[in-house]
């Protein structure tokens, strides 16, 4: 089996399609919540998988003032949900050329983490077998060095 990844786990996020559309309708004033899976050579078995997502499914329904949530499942998950920290780590990888099968070009990124998970983050989650829920924000700005600008002045 190749290298297993999630789609919207860890630095992931940034090119993550779900996570994406999540955070469109966050924009919207909808709620965001993204449902990911660890994949490799194989596909996930979403029938097994059901009962998991409607447990998640279940832990966030009532937390309405988290306005974006991203949930990731490893492909064989046990039945503990922890709430979890980006892990924010460096990768390894190469970006792939290719051609759909309309003849056009197309690239796919491959990701190898070359950084141990810190415990507690959504990678380290889904590598214990764990359902990770990360609590996200808009809002990318680095206040902290805004505001120490800010008292420079």
């Amino acid at each position: 089996m190749g290298h297993p990844t999630c789609r919207a786990e860890g630095s992931s996020t940034w090119d993550s399609g779900t996570l994406s559309a999540a955070r469109q309708a966050v924009l919207f004033g909808i709620r965001g919540i993204a449902f990911s899976v660890s994949v490799g050579d194989r596909e996930p078995d979403f029938d097994a998988l059901e009962p998991f997502v409607r447990n998640a499914f279940d832990e966030v329904i009532d937390k309405e003032d988290r306005e974006l949530l991203n949930i990731n499942f490893p492909r064989f998950p046990d039945c503990e949900i922890l709430w979890t920290s980006q892990s924010v780590r460096h990768y390894d990888g190469k970006v792939i050329a290719n051609k759909d099968p309309m003849g056009r070009q197309h690239y796919w990124f491959t990701v190898i983490p070359i950084e141990p998970e810190d415990e507690g983050s959504d990678r380290w989650a889904v590598k214990q077998g764990k359902i990770s829920i990360t609590p996200m924000i808009l809002d990318l700005t680095d206040t902290e060095y805004l505001q120490s600008r800010e008292k420079a002045r």
